[in-house]
C-alpha cells in the first residue's frame, strides 16, 4: 500500500492507452489508484490514540513573573515543577503555576549562573543544574537554596542534557568519542559509566541530542536526525526506531576519524525541537520545520517506536514538558509564557 501511495501518478502515467485496451479496464485500474491513495495519511497508518487539551492556565507578565528565555522544566512526586530561564533564574511553581520559591542569579559565586541553564532534574530531594559552557553541574535543595556546585570530570564531555531514573543520575551532551556522550554519573559526580549510544556518530554536531527518562528506561532524541533510541535502565538491549517526517532528512557524513567535528551536510534548523515523557512512557517530539504546523504538531509514539497519533498545540511552542500526572506545560509567546494544559486520552481500535 504504501509503495503504491508514493508512485501511483507514475503507475497511471505508465499504464498502456492502446486501443486494444478498453475504457472499462483503464476505469477499474483508475479507481484502485484512487481509492489507494485516498487512504494515504501521513504516517501511512490510523492513529491509535486521540490527546484532547483542557487549557488551564497560562502564566507571564501579568502575573508577575516574567520569564526570559523559558526553556527547561522537570518536576517530582511533590508535584513541584521546577523551571529555568535566560535570565539565570530558577523557579519553583505549584501545579496551578503559583510561586512558591525562586533561585539562581547572573554572576561567578555560589548558587549564580555565568551562562544560561541548559537542562535540570531531580534526583532525590536535590534539583541538578547543569551549566554547559562551564561543564558544571550546580546542586540546590528543593526550595532552591545552593547546595554546592561541581566541575564534571568526565574526559572531553560537556553536558546538555540530565536525568534521574531508577535511582540513577544520567547526562548527555557532546563528548569526545562515542562512548562518552551518554554518561551514568555518581551522586558526587565524580565518577561516571558510559552507556554506548545505537545511533552515534562521528560527527559531534550531528550527535547532538535531547534527553527523557520513564521509570525505567533512557530516551534520546537526536535533533537534527529522524532517530529515537529506548535504553531501558535493566540491562536489556535498547532499540532505535526512525521518526516519520514529511521530508527527508539528509545523512549524516561517512565516517571520517580524521574529521571529528565536520559540519558537512547538516540541516540548517533542527528536527526535534523538544522531547518529554507522559505517566505510561508515550514519547512526544515537538517538531520544527518537518510538519504540517511547526512548532505546533508533536507526535506521539509508543516506547517501542509505534506511531500513536499527532498532537497539535494551540499556539507556537518551544518547548514541551509533561509532569508525573500527565499536566502539559509549555513554553510559549516567544519563550515569555508558560502555558498549562490537562491532557485527556482515547484510545482509538
Amino acid at each position: 500500500m504504501n509503495h503504491l501511495c508514493k508512485n501511483a501518478g507514475s503507475l497511471w502515467s505508465e499504464f498502456p492507452l492502446q486501443r486494444h485496451v478498453s475504457i472499462v479496464k483503464r476505469f477499474v485500474f483508475l479507481l484502485a489508484i484512487v481509492t489507494s491513495v485516498l487512504g494515504c495519511g501521513e504516517s501511512g497508518e490510523s492513529e491509535q490514540l486521540t490527546i484532547d487539551l483542557e487549557h488551564v492556565s497560562a502564566i507571564g507578565d501579568s502575573d508577575g513573573v516574567t520569564f526570559g528565555d523559558l526553556h527547561r522544566m522537570t518536576s517530582g512526586d511533590s508535584g513541584v515543577l521546577y523551571v529555568a530561564d535566560g535570565n539565570r533564574q530558577l523557579y519553583a511553581l505549584d501545579r496551578d503555576g503559583e510561586m512558591l520559591a525562586r533561585g539562581g542569579q547572573r554572576g561567578p559565586g555560589p548558587g549564580e549562573f555565568e551562562s544560561a541553564p541548559a537542562a535540570l532534574a531531580l534526583h532525590g530531594d536535590s534539583l541538578f543544574v547543569v551549566e554547559s559552557s562551564a561543564r558544571t553541574i550546580h546542586v540546590f535543595d528543593s526550595e532552591l537554596n545552593f547546595v554546592r556546585r561541581t566541575p564534571i570530570t568526565v574526559p572531553g564531555f560537556t553536558p546538555r542534557e540530565i536525568v534521574s531514573v531508577d535511582g540513577g543520575l544520567y547526562a548527555g551532551g557532546l563528548g569526545g568519542s562515542a562512548e562518552t556522550r551518554l554518561v551514568e554519573l555518581t551522586d558526587d559526580l565524580n565518577d561516571y559509566e558510559p552507556i554506548s549510544l545505537v545511533g552515534s556518530h562521528h560527527d559531534l554536531a550531528w550527535d547532538t541530542f535531547l534527553l527523557d527518562a520513564s521509570e525505567n528506561a533512557l530516551v534520546v532524541a537526536y535533533i537534527f536526525r529522524n532517530i529515537v533510541e529506548v535504553h531501558p535502565t535493566d540491562g536489556q538491549e535498547p532499540l532505535s526506531f526512525s521518526v516519520e517526517v514529511a521530508n527527508n532528512l539528509p545523512d549524516p557524513p561517512p565516517i571520517d576519524e580524521s574529521s571529528v567535528v565536520s559540519r558537512d551536510n547538516m540541516p540548517s534548523d533542527p528536527y526535534i525541537w523538544s522531547l518529554t515523557l507522559d505517566s505510561e512512557g508515550r514519547i512526544y517530539l515537538l517538531t520544527y520545520h518537518f510538519s504540517n504546523s511547526p512548532s505546533k504538531d508533536v507526535y506521539v509514539y509508543s516506547p517501542d517506536g509505534t506511531r500513536l497519533t499527532t498532537l497539535t498545540l494551540t499556539e507556537p511552542t518551544e518547548r514541551i514538558y509533561i509532569d508525573e500526572n500527565d499536566r502539559l506545560y509549555a513554553s510559549t509567546k516567544e519563550r515569555t509564557e508558560l502555558s498549562i494544559y490537562d491532557m485527556h486520552f482515547t484510545e482509538t481500535d
